[in-house]
């Protein structure tokens, strides 16, 4: 089991055992990304992820296969509706979302693209 460990509760019965995230915080199941409200905008719909306090953004043109493609796009918070400013029409941009947690960031979401209008 990656990422949890169990706690037994201290002998008390009628208490049910307690799971502590103390590792990896796996990927988001649901992220995809849509054409923001104007050009240029696009916006990464992300679902939660239990023990997730932030959602870090990765953006790349060229092949995502290649890790030195990927560049900081932003943060946020919730990570329900991240919004991107400021990219270039008619340009393939990829996406890939991680959740950080108290134990450190958690695992890539696969990439997905988006083509900018």
């Amino acid at each position: 089991m990656t990422g949890l460990f169990w706690l037994p509760d201290c002998g008390l019965q009628d208490r049910p055992a307690r799971f502590l995230h103390g590792g990896t915080l796996p990927a988001t199941d649901k992220f995809w990304a849509v054409l923001g409200p104007k050009s240029g905008k696009g916006v990464l719909p992300v679902a939660r992820v239990a023990g997730a306090r932030l959602y870090e953004v990765q953006i790349a043109q060229g092949d995502p296969s290649v890790e030195e493609n990927w560049k900081p796009a932003t943060t946020s918070a919730t990570g329900s509706h991240i919004l991107l400013e400021g990219l270039t029409p008619a340009q393939t941009y990829w996406f890939r979302v991680r959740a950080m947690g108290s134990g450190g960031p958690g695992l890539w979401t696969d990439p997905i693209s988006l083509i900018v209008v």
